[in-house]
């Protein structure tokens, strides 16, 4: 009943958050220590959830939902994206199969969390595009994920400089960019004070440990303008306090400078239009510690193929990619990051 009702008011689909902790184990028994040293006892690492997560009757609920949301009657299918973090086979199970489909989109935190606790490098980031294109069932669609409500955007992760280099690798693979507000624009963690955090799983954890696992610095106001509250909120006080960055960073500026992150995003958007992009194959280029490449190509000669080049290295590195059969001798820049110095045409 309660999909229906949002189906009938025209939503086009789900997210659904979570649903790995759907069903528990109905003898509620104690899970038992995982043993990392790294967690108290109160923290939830320290134990081995064997017992409430990722029950079978989790997966037949989710297969019933997607039933649900087919049979309504629409002139468009509907979309199932769902939050799982798991291990890959898992996670993977979730697209249900050819004949039972589940979820158009399990998220790819597997991605995400590459760009997370380690220095970011070419090889960490095929070795996590691999993870899931190898895993995915045939027939199914990848997405790429590096932040999110509980997340930090990846200008907070990773060099500032990069923001349009992850930017285009995340739009130009093959499948479909999810991406989290803000990161458009280069939007980074606000520092939020015990005070002023709002999220429950911070709180709980006091003012002396809060800063660990409020989710709060990444969940303030969208930055659309230089004016009060940034253009998101006429109130006196929004939920979150704004980033001081907000009279810089914001919607506004990038719209009107000459370039922009924004601006390099929305031609990113305009280049997902291009055959290669949309049903080219995925080639790798140079990969390595510093840098991730690869092309989009078809078989078609008379359609443009596409190059990516992501330099994660703390210096400027001359790639030399004639030895691929792929690459013609002449390439024309399309696209560059705010970052680089070669000139675009």
């Amino acid at each position: 009943e309660i999909i229906n009702f949002w189906l009938e008011k025209g939503a086009d689909g789900f997210r659904i958050d979570a649903v790995i902790f759907l069903f528990e184990d109905p003898e509620f028994r104690d899970e038992p220590p995982s043993g990392n040293p790294n967690f108290g006892p109160d923290e939830y690492d320290s134990l081995l959830h064997i017992y409430t997560r990722n029950y079978n009757e989790t997966y037949d609920v989710m297969r019933e939902l997607r039933v649900v949301v087919d049979d309504f009657p629409s002139d468009v299918s509907k979309l199932i994206l769902l939050e799982a973090y798991e291990s890959i086979d898992l996670v993977m199970r979730y697209y249900g199969t050819a004949e039972e489909p589940i979820a158009d989109l399990p998220f790819n935190f597997e991605y995400l969390l590459r760009f997370e606790d380690e220095v970011v490098t070419g090889t960490r980031i095929k070795d996590a595009a691999d993870l899931w294109l190898d895993n995915m069932p045939e027939g199914k669609w990848a997405n790429w994920v590096t932040g999110n409500h509980d997340r930090s955007r990846i200008a907070s992760k990773v060099d500032p400089r990069l923001v349009d280099g992850v930017n285009m690798i995340n739009l130009l693979m093959p499948g479909t960019p999810i991406t989290y507000y803000g990161e458009e624009i280069g939007m980074i963690n606000t520092f939020i004070s015990y005070e002023d955090t709002q999220d429950p799983f911070g709180c709980n954890f006091g003012p002396d440990m809060y800063e660990k696992y409020s989710r709060d610095p990444e969940r303030t106001p969208m930055q659309w303008d230089s004016s009060v509250n940034s253009g998101f909120s006429t109130a006196e006080k929004p939920w979150l306090p704004l980033n001081p960055n907000y009279l810089e960073v914001n919607v506004e500026n990038q719209l009107m400078a000459e370039e922009s992150h924004l601006k390099i995003y929305k031609e990113i958007i305009n280049l997902r239009k291009e055959l290669a992009i949309q049903t080219g194959e995925l080639q790798y280029l140079n990969v390595d510690e510093s840098l991730f490449s690869f092309m989009r190509v078809t078989d078609n000669p008379t359609n443009q193929n596409y190059m990516v080049l992501v330099n994660f290295g703390e210096t400027d590195s001359v790639v030399d990619v004639s030895a691929n059969s792929l690459v013609p001798p002449v390439a024309t820049v399309v696209i560059k990051s705010l970052s680089s110095t070669v000139t675009v045409g």
